[in-house]
């Protein structure tokens, strides 16, 4: 009887075990379908139209993508904004492409990077009978200022069309952690370096008023200018357009005002495309996204590893030492020495898009770069949206850098947070801790316990140290003197004009002038060149490592969703998530302050 019953259980033990396999085969074999699906390389035809959406994140290079995010989301063929700009390098001179289809839905791009787009564009056309056309269902000033520089630019009769020149908003969270009795134990040097005011004042300092004012004037000037000379109308009279809240007015006064060629639905636009191909029907249409594009282009055309070569290396995001996301100096640090190793690699173009991070990273792979560079092969460094503090620090040691007009840059300075929940666990929580030590600073430095006045000197002595190690590789780098660095260093943000006009870059340029420069200085084909970090991970190798490491990943995101959805105010939020940043962040930080242009 017992015999029976443990052969029947070890019999459904196996039948369970053997069917939970089958299912994760047949789950691998789904997905990897669906991935090697939306990767395969897409036949381009005659008469195909590069269709650019400017909708939502578009990353500047792409990367191994979480599998949990894959499923969730299938964006696996997310066009990149380095697919934009080469897919449009190469188009230009493609006959198979008749012109391009700007489709404007609200993208989150930089404004350097959309002027980097609107060159890229005028390139595209330059030579050559191809057209662009643009249109919106309505079109926020960011794209907008891209769309002006089409041929042709549609909205719809109901659409909106937004000039509201530019503004940066700072939230400041004293009284709410005072209210908690959050202690921010903040070190700094440089009067500008405004990235620990949030913490320490309820309104923006007249310092990081003065010099917010001064890189949003002119970063305005050049916006209105490039619309100005797309649309063939007075730069003052775009910025007067900025005072006429244009997006409450009608898409006829829009035309009026020369903002637009023609008002029409999506579908009318779309007829005009079939005109231009010679298409019958819309649904006909041959719409080839820049990333379809690249697949099919990059089989035959682009160069390989084998190659003599510039390689493009992307940096973008936080800087840290370790971690998957962002700029983290433990991966990044191999892939440059190993690019220094390789022979066929004769020169590189960092680009850098980065508003800093940790102190401790930055040096690390300011010194690859500085390694790179001691094997006779030239760096370029090529400035995205930003490339402030820790961005900068990365850059300048260079031979050369390139910087857009609208790129923030410089905030060479230094500074730590430590939070300190002391008194939240005192007063608020009746958590009191006891201590017994060998020395009175045995204990260290936690987010429980305030630092005592010796730790507190000790620490900012590091800040100042990190602050003149910081100084002295832009000396070395810009061929200045320590103390000409000092004058435009503490801490203050520049726009790239000023930067140019200051020492701090070489050049205003876009990614493919450096690459160009660079090309041409070591006596190659400016289209000899490859970009890393590069995607070698398979799908298949994704999915399996997804099942071993990224088995929570899921779940754990849902309950972190649904915990910070308990916060019932926002500002309490953004505050509690903010300091949940600091305190796992390195404690030295050469970052630039949170700074987003609307």
């Amino acid at each position: 009887m017992l015999k029976n019953f443990f052969m029947s259980f070890l019999g459904s033990m196996a039948a369970i075990w053997l069917s939970v396999m089958i299912l994760f085969v047949l789950t691998i074999v789904f997905v990897a379908g669906l991935i090697g699906s939306s990767l395969k390389s897409v036949k381009i035809a005659d008469h195909s139209i590069l269709h650019i959406q400017l909708d939502g994140v578009i990353s500047e290079h792409r990367t191994p993508q979480d599998i949990p995010d894959l499923i969730l989301n299938g964006q696996s063929d997310a066009t990149t904004f380095e697919d934009i700009l080469r897919s449009l390098e190469y188009a230009a001179t493609d006959g198979r492409i008749d012109g391009v289809y700007i489709d404007c839905t609200g993208s989150t791009l930089g404004y350097a990077s959309r002027a980097e787009l609107r060159e890229a564009l005028a390139r595209f056309k330059k030579g050559t009978d191809k057209w662009i056309l643009a249109y919106g269902d309505e079109f926020s000033q960011g794209d907008y200022y891209v769309a002006s520089a089409a041929d042709t630019v549609y909205l719809n009769p109901m659409g909106t069309l937004d000039i509201h020149g530019l503004s940066s908003s700072v939230p400041y969270f004293k009284d709410a952690l005072d209210k908690l009795d959050v202690n921010i134990q903040v070190f700094k040097v440089g009067t500008y370096k405004s990235a620990v005011e949030p913490f320490l004042l309820n309104s923006m300092s007249e310092p990081a008023r003065m010099q917010t004012q001064l890189f949003l004037d002119s970063i305005w000037a050049g916006i209105s200018e490039g619309i100005g000379m797309s649309r063939k109308i007075p730069t003052a009279d775009v910025c007067a357009l900025a005072d006429s809240l244009t997006m409450s007015r009608s898409a006829q006064w829009c035309l009026n005002h020369k903002l637009i060629d023609k008002i029409a639905y999506r579908r009318q636009a779309e007829d005009v495309l079939c005109a231009l191909t010679e298409t019958e029907d819309p649904k006909d249409l041959e719409l080839v996204s820049p990333a379809e594009y690249m697949s099919d282009y990059a089989t035959a055309t682009l160069a390989t590893a084998d190659d003599t070569h510039i390689a493009v290396v992307f940096a973008d995001g936080d800087i840290t030492e370790n971690g998957d996301k962002g700029i983290v100096a433990s991966s990044l640090v191999p892939e440059i020495l190993s690019l220094a190793k390789d022979d066929k690699i004769v020169g590189m173009v960092l680009r850098v898009n980065s508003g800093g991070g940790s102190a401790f990273a930055s040096e690390q792979i300011w010194d690859a770069v500085r390694h790179f560079k001691a094997q006779n092969k030239p760096v370029y460094v090529s400035m995205g949206d930003y490339a402030a503090s820790g961005g900068y620090y990365i850059s300048c040691g260079a031979d050369r850098i390139y910087a857009m007009p609208q790129t923030l840059t410089g905030s060479i300075g230094i500074f730590g947070i430590v939070p300190s929940i002391e008194g939240t666990l005192d007063k608020h929580l009746g958590i009191h801790f006891s201590s017994v030590s060998t020395s009175p600073d045995a204990i260290d430095i936690s987010v429980i316990k305030d630092m005592t006045p010796r730790q507190k000197a000790e620490m900012q002595r590091a800040i100042q140290r990190g602050y003149e190690t910081f100084v002295g590789r832009v000396a070395e780098g810009r061929h200045i003197s320590k103390d000409s660095v000092n004058t435009i260093a503490q801490g203050r943000v520049w726009d790239g004009n000023t930067a140019l006009r200051i020492g701090l870059v070489d050049r205003i340029g876009s990614l493919h002038n450096a690459i160009a420069d660079l090309a041409r200085q070591i006596g190659i084909a400016p289209t000899a060149y490859a970009t890393y970090p590069a995607m070698e991970i398979s799908p298949l190798q994704q999915l399996l490592s997804a099942g071993i490491a990224g088995k929570d990943a899921i779940p754990e995101a849902l309950k972190a969703k649904a915990a910070w959805a308990a916060i019932p105010p926002a500002e309490a939020d953004k505050a509690l998530r903010m300091l949940g940043q600091i305190v796992n962040m390195s404690p030295i930080q050469a970052r630039m302050e949170s700074i987003t242009l609307q």
